[in-house]
């Protein structure tokens, strides 16, 4: 039956049964017979019977309602307290961490969802089940039962750690690796309730561990058995790769640069005359710019560069990449040796122009043409200065367009060249200085010259051999005659012709030499040479650079403009504006297209050569088709990058001793982990260890050391002074004797596996804390304790310097710090509680405002930093998480300046210390919320049990008094005076005024409780009503005491709620008759002003004890001092609530046998239209 109709069948039954009793008590005292029962009780009830049964039935209903929102108060605190114990139930859920809750038997009383996932065991099945049956686990080394960690704490009443390599067996038999924690329960008086265990998965966090020990391990052996120098810089610039292929390209050690600046090394190997202070800043601003933006440019990508090695200087090639990093970028560098590559090209460069030299300083006149095309393609310097032709006005051209010689003889010396296909000599005529005719004997040849054949010509002006031949014809006769005369002058002449034939012939072979060797060597080189216009025509090229683009011949490729090769065209422009600009070498990277339209990468090294006026004549060079290494560049930065999943396993480290302790082998693995080479080693002493070092005996050689020994652990010290923590397996070496010839050690670097050790004892340990700080939230009894207790945990955690935590107000956007603590001093303390952190600003409200944790290392360039207070400690770095419950943040941890960066691993515990910091609060609040509503149900059954008291002796007085009266005006009137009658009926009239007063104010009361008293103000006449209220008063009190009232400014009427007003006066006033006995009058006064009344009442009764004033406006209270006065103490709560509805005030003044003094202020304001 619901609570209301409940109430309203008592009603009815109260009801019912005291209408029948009043009736049957009428007819047995008053009726005289006059009237049947039945219809007393119906039909004939006399008015004034049927008045007196109305008002006790209202006072009836009051009451039943009175009990109903008693009841209805209760039954809402129960829902609420129901409701508290849902929502902790909730935040318990949403931990991450599996919990599982048992009793003093170890039997599971309860679990949450995560401890569900992991032991496979739905709570309503495990819930009654023995701790052992649920969580079962395992040492996962030896697969040994470990004791259950619930029982070892109620046993031994203390928390209980993790252990290392513990496994839980699930239901389904699935094992997983995980940390936990077990603590008993304790209540605020020490008893043991049960015990609490805390676990959770660390399957995947142990296989991240071993797989990054695995990662690094790999990554490390393709560093150093790579071809190519790799270099590596962090954020900061420091040097933290530098492999062996580095150290030979360089001739620097890996631990002479690790650790040390990038641009310290690269400043050390300059030139010298490159070194300057500016050149040293230039590298390091460079290198920091690219550092912090991520910018490669600054570095130019890839590029080429110098440096003094030893005494040479080196040409190196380099390709730059970024990692990525929290604070900035890595930056990598690839670095391949080309100095040799470099020297063959400027050797071919150097041969190049020296036979080009000697072609144009050649004495004999030399005319090269094209055999196809009958086309000039060059000549040198002495056969311009014999025919007086100018080389730009004769190549190019074709030899018939020269006007040279007769086209006829032309072309019989073009036949008999072509018949004989071999040296051959001709004897024509040709014109010189455009008009002039001379002989000439030219000595042919056809070679391949660029991929071409050619006629290589050599003149020789034969004009004065022939003159004198045809003057020794004409002369015939005379020349016989002096031939004896001249015999010895013509073998003079043929012997300086012979010596001219003889050296020519030598010339010319030398010359042919030369151009073979030129031709030859450029058509054999592996790489391809042009030569091009400006505007891409190709001129010139070798079939190496025909086969690059994937051309059959170098003349098809010819047909092509260079402009087309490009796959940018724009790119040809700019190297075209670049090689324009200087007159050195420059080397270009860039892509270009083959004859199937595939893409390649190419290395160009081009040279812009100048004609003599200045002007840019062709581009000379040569490309190289580099797409295979930029394919294996590309491979190698992809295997850098994923060089983790790339499995490879890493030898031990392994040596051998002989009997004076010197090294006789040294391996590879050791020599990269110790620094030490083998060449450094062999044949001297072992220094590894520090203890051999200081001239002990090597455990080796210990006489104790009888078996292998494997396993142990010692520590070496490399080569650069690092300490190493080894694992070291040991043995003797013995010769076919049996005789001790030695000893062999292997060991394996755990220095990596120590430091995780050591993570994973910090893990135990922030497990640990964990576990006594949920047993600290099941055991302090106060926020603050809890707060501080929270606090220190996470600052030692952490290793902050200090930090804060408290509640939020998210209504009011406040931060309550409960505690703070750390490393500051006593005065920061007090300044901090006393500061008002509003408006959840700066970096302490970030996290309030994005409901998330965060940390930065930063923490004055943060975007979300303000000014701190000037009594605050700056902030360097800063770590906060908020503290939720459902989507509400009701709390606040924040922590700053840790010895270290914060990282992850600090936000994952500060997330979960803030889960438990909720937890706490929650906590605290419902217990709180579960003592108020105790509270509130005390008072209200106290309040209940003072009101069936108030008004059964309230009521019984005035009925008693009306009975009586009753009963002697209805037996004895006729022999009554009429003034004993006019008292019983004066007694019976202020018997029902006092019921009337309490029943109003019970209705009064109940519509405050019930917030229905509503403000009405009117326009109205207080003058009046104070003086109608103060005669009706003075009536009642007759000559008991005088009300004196006075009123100031009566004339003006006030806008008010008169009802409310009434029940001040009426209370006031009849409080002061009620309590005042020396008939010393009440002072009444009434000052009305413009915007406020001030009513003060004084009387000198009894006044009200000191230890009641403070409960004076409580519902139902009544001064220890009232005696047999009767009242119900709702009163003066009826006036509060009358004056603070107006917006007034009312202050009281009081001192025991005195008198009391009440003043009420209320402010008002006259309607516009008045």
């Amino acid at each position: 039956m619901k609570l209301k109709q409940k109430y309203i069948i008592l009603f009815i039954i109260l009801g019912t049964v005291f209408w029948l009793i009043n009736a049957l008590i009428y007819d047995i005292f008053f009726n005289n017979a006059e009237f049947p029962f039945v219809s007393i009780l119906i039909s004939d009830i006399p008015s004034r019977e049927l008045y007196i049964r109305i008002t006790i039935l209202l006072y009836l209903l009051i009451f039943c309602l009175i009990l109903y929102n008693v009841e209805k108060k209760k039954e809402n605190a129960i829902i609420e307290l129901k409701k508290s114990e849902s929502n902790i139930r909730v935040t318990l859920n949403a931990i991450a961490d599996a919990v599982i809750a048992t009793d003093l038997n170890a039997i599971i009383t309860g679990m949450n969802p995560s401890a569900e996932v992991l032991t496979g065991w739905l709570e309503t099945n495990a819930i009654g089940k023995h701790i052992s049956e649920i969580f079962y686990v395992i040492n996962e080394k030896n697969k040994k039962v470990i004791e259950n960690p619930i029982e070892t704490a109620l046993n031994e009443l203390r928390t209980i750690g993790l252990a290392n390599d513990i496994a839980l067996i699930a239901k389904d038999g699935k094992s997983r690796l995980i940390a936990y924690s077990s603590s008993p329960i304790i209540t605020e008086t020490g008893d043991i309730t049960g015990a609490v265990l805390i676990f959770r998965d660390v399957t995947n966090e142990k296989r991240m561990i071993d797989h990054l020990t695995e990662s690094e391990n790999r990554f490390r052996s393709i560093i150093a058995h790579t071809s190519e120098g790799i270099l590596l810089i962090n954020e900061k610039g420091q040097i933290v790769e530098w492999n062996h292929a580095l150290e030979n390209l360089t001739g620097l050690k890996r631990q002479d640069v690790l650790g040390k600046y990038n641009w310290d090394i690269q400043f050390k190997l300059l030139q010298d005359e490159k070194k300057t202070k500016e050149k040293y800043e230039e590298l390091k601003n460079k290198t920091l710019l690219t550092l912090k933006s991520g910018d490669i440019k600054y570095l130019n990508g890839t590029c080429t560069f110098t440096l003094k090695v030893g005494d040479k200087l080196k040409y190196f090639e380099q390709s730059g990449f970024l990692i990525p990093k929290e604070n900035g970028f890595w930056l990598g560098g690839v670095i391949h040796d080309m100095t040799e590559r470099f020297e063959m090209e400027r050797i071919l460069r150097e041969r190049e122009e020296n036979i080009v030299r000697i072609f144009d300083l050649s004495p004999i006149p030399t005319l090269i043409i094209k055999l196809k095309s009958s086309m000039v393609f060059d000549c040198n310097e002495a056969f311009c200065e014999l025919t007086g032709f100018k080389k730009d006005e004769i190549i190019g051209k074709k030899i018939n367009q020269l006007s040279w010689f007769e086209v006829g003889d032309w072309f019989n010396f073009y036949k008999k060249l072509l018949q004989q296909n071999k040296l051959t000599e001709y004897e024509l005529k040709a014109k010189i200085n455009y008009d002039k005719v001379i002989d000439i004997l030219l000595f042919c040849s056809i070679l391949d010259l660029y991929g071409e054949k050619c006629i290589v010509s050599y003149v020789q002006d034969i004009t004065k051999r022939k003159k004198i031949i045809e003057e020794l014809v004409l002369t015939k006769d005379e020349l016989n005659e002096l031939i004896s005369e001249r015999t010895k002058e013509l073998e003079q002449i043929n012997e300086a012709l012979a010596y001219e034939n003889e050296e020519r012939a030598r010339i010319e072979q030398a010359l042919r030499i030369s151009e073979n060797k030129y031709y030859t060597l450029i058509n054999q080189l592996p790489i391809g040479v042009y030569r091009s216009t400006p505007d891409g025509k190709i001129l010139q090229a070798n079939p190496a650079l025909a086969k690059i683009f994937g051309f059959d011949s170098v003349e098809e490729f010819m047909s092509n403009n260079a402009n087309d090769l490009y796959v940018d065209q724009s790119e040809r422009k700019k190297i075209v504006e670049e090689l324009s600009q200087t007159n050195d070498i420059k080397l270009k990277i860039t892509q270009m297209k083959r004859k199937d339209g595939s893409i390649i990468w190419v290395r160009d090294f081009a040279k812009a050569i100048y004609n003599p006026n200045g002007e840019i004549e062709f581009f000379d060079g040569s490309i190289e088709d580099i797409t295979d290494k930029k394919i294996a560049e590309e491979e190698l930065k992809n295997a850098i990058n994923y060089a983790e999943m790339i499995y490879n396993v890493t030898p031990s480290c392994l040596f051998t001793v002989d009997n004076d302790l010197k090294i006789t082998s040294w391996n590879e693995r050791i020599a990269q982990l110790t620094g030490y080479t083998a060449k450094e080693v062999i044949g001297k002493k072992c220094n590894l260890c520090p203890e051999i070092n200081n001239e002990k005996k090597c455990s080796i050689f210990n006489p104790y050391f009888k078996k292998p020994s494997f396993g142990e652990e010692s520590f070496i010290i490399t080569k650069n002074g690092e300490k190493k923590i080894i694992s070291k397996n040991m043995d003797l070496l013995r010769n076919s004797k049996g005789e001790i010839i030695g000893g062999i050690e292997s060991f394996e670097d755990i220095t990596i596996k120590k430091q995780i050790e050591k993570e994973i004892n910090n893990q135990a340990e922030v497990n640990l804390t964990f576990a006594e700080l949920s047993k600290a939230l099941m055991q302090i009894s106060t926020l603050k304790e809890l707060s501080e207790i929270i606090l220190d945990k996470a600052i030692q955690l952490t290793d902050s310097q200090f930090g804060f935590i408290g509640t939020i107000d998210e209504d009011k956007q406040t931060l309550n710090v409960t505690a703070m603590g750390g490393n500051i001093d006593e005065k920061m303390i007090k300044r901090a509680f006393n500061w008002r952190f509003e408006g959840f600003k700066g970096l302490w409200g970030y996290p309030v405002r994005t409901k998330k944790a965060f940390y930065t290392n930063d923490a004055q360039n943060h975007p979300n930093a303000i000014k701190v207070p000037e009594w605050h400690i700056p902030l360097q770095s800063y770590i906060s998480a908020p503290a939720m419950a459902g989507d509400k943040v009701i709390g606040l941890l924040g922590l700053a300046n840790s010895s270290r960066n914060y990282d992850d691993s600090d936000l994952n515990i500060i997330e979960r210390i803030s889960a438990l910091f909720s937890v706490a609060m929650q906590r605290f609040q419902a217990e709180n919320e579960i003592k108020q509503s105790l509270i509130k149900e005390q008072e209200l059954n106290e309040l209940k049990s003072r009101f069936i008291s108030m008004v059964s002796h309230e009521y019984r007085t005035p009925l008693t008094s009306i009975i009586l009266s009753t009963e002697i005006l209805s037996d004895y009137a006729d022999k009554l005076s009429p003034e004993n009658r006019k008292m019983h009926f004066d007694r019976i009239r202020n018997s029902v005024h006092l019921m009337t007063t309490l029943i109003e104010n019970i209705v009064q009361y109940n519509k405050i409780q019930l917030g229905k008293s509503e403000f009405k103000p009117i326009l109205f006449d207080l003058q009046h009503l104070c003086i109608s209220m103060t005669h009706e008063l003075q009536f009642i009190a007759k000559d008991q005491v005088k009300i004196d009232l006075t009123i100031i400014n009566g004339d003006k009427k006030v806008y008010l709620d008169e009802q409310l007003m009434r029940h001040i006066i009426f209370n006031l006033l009849s409080n002061a008759i009620k309590y005042t006995h020396n008939n010393k009058p009440i002072e009444f006064i009434v000052d009305i002003q413009d915007n406020f009344i001030n009513i003060t009442v004084k009387d000198h009764g009894i006044g009200i004890p000191a230890e009641d004033l403070n409960k004076l406006w409580e519902p139902f209270h009544r001064a220890r001092n009232v005696g047999a006065i009767s009242g119900t103490g709702l009163g003066l709560s009826i006036v509060k609530n009358a004056v603070e509805t107006q917006g007034g005030t009312i202050t009281c003044e009081s001192h025991e046998n005195i008198g009391t003094t009440f003043n009420v202020i209320i402010p008002y304001k006259l309607p516009q239209n008045n």
